[in-house]
């Protein structure tokens, strides 16, 4: 019995570590993101609504991909995959804190718009993150 548990254990992390390994995006071939995404982000607006003045829901993305910010109550941290065209954020991690519900329902309105972003459009100001049907989930100021 424990020869087989042990064998289903070492085959179980085995297929966890593949799916991890498998998950894990890719930034760009070199391993570099995109210049023009490079620096710190302010969401503006997010599915068509102004945001709450008072949350400050950020991202911050390094020039090897990695990203972090706030939804505005929490942390995040993850890695973006892109290239001149294209971006995908995730897997992204928060901590799990719980805030006032209009706090809440704007982070979960931003995470939702990072895990949707397909594509962008970005200059020295301004990013606004599109879905794969062309719909504009976010629109963020440079900081």
């Amino acid at each position: 019995m424990t020869n087989r548990f042990l064998k289903w254990g070492a085959f179980s992390l085995s297929a966890l570590a593949l799916s991890v390994a498998v998950s894990l995006p890719q930034v760009r071939a070199n391993g570099t993101a995109p210049v023009v995404l490079v620096g710190t982000w302010k969401a503006e607006e997010i599915a068509g609504e102004p945001v709450n003045a008072k949350v400050q829901s950020t991202l911050g993305i390094k020039h090897d991909g990695q990203v972090s910010g706030s939804g505005g109550c929490n942390n995040i941290l993850g890695q973006m995959e892109g290239d001149r065209d294209t971006v995908s954020f995730g897997p992204l991690a928060t901590t799990k804190k719980l805030c006032p519900d209009d706090v809440m329902k704007q982070e979960y309105a931003f995470l939702s718009a990072l895990n949707e972003a397909r594509s962008y459009t970005a200059n020295k100001t301004t990013l606004e993150l599109v879905d794969g049907s062309g719909n504009l989930l976010a629109k963020l100021v440079r900081q």
